[in-house]
């Protein structure tokens, strides 16, 4: 499962994920609230992800999440790998200040703390 929100660090943990992708039996890319992130300049949709994937893979599909509070995206990517029967999770890492990650927590850093698959990340 390949969580994207079309940051340069999940666009490289993509990259990075290539070749295990390439030989999974089924890659699924997911989005969470997309509306949040599909806006900014040169992000790229999900979809346009999905069509790369399968450049690489025979079985990709992608879903998306919507109105998942800020503080659980760790906790609905989780339970979606669970979901689709991921074996592996492919995410981007991504760091804020410190005080930011203790004043409003980080993603990155939930997924780390409550990982139950295994989990590729790139920053």
């Amino acid at each position: 499962m390949v969580a994207w929100n079309s940051s340069r660090a999940s666009a490289r943990a993509v990259n990075d994920a290539l070749p295990l992708i390439e030989r999974a039996e089924q890659t699924t890319v997911i989005t969470v609230n997309p509306a949040d992130f599909i806006d900014r300049h040169g992000a790229l949709p999900a979809e346009q992800m999905v069509e790369h994937l399968r450049r690489h893979s025979a079985s990709v599909e992608g879903i998306e999440l919507k109105n998942v509070p800020a503080g659980s995206i760790a906790d609905a990517l989780q339970a979606e790998a669970c979901k689709v029967g991921a074996d592996l999770v492919v995410a981007g890492a991504f760091g804020h200040p410190r005080l930011w990650e203790k004043l409003l927590g980080g993603v990155t850093r939930d997924l780390l703390a409550q990982m139950s698959l295994p989990t590729l990340m790139s920053h």
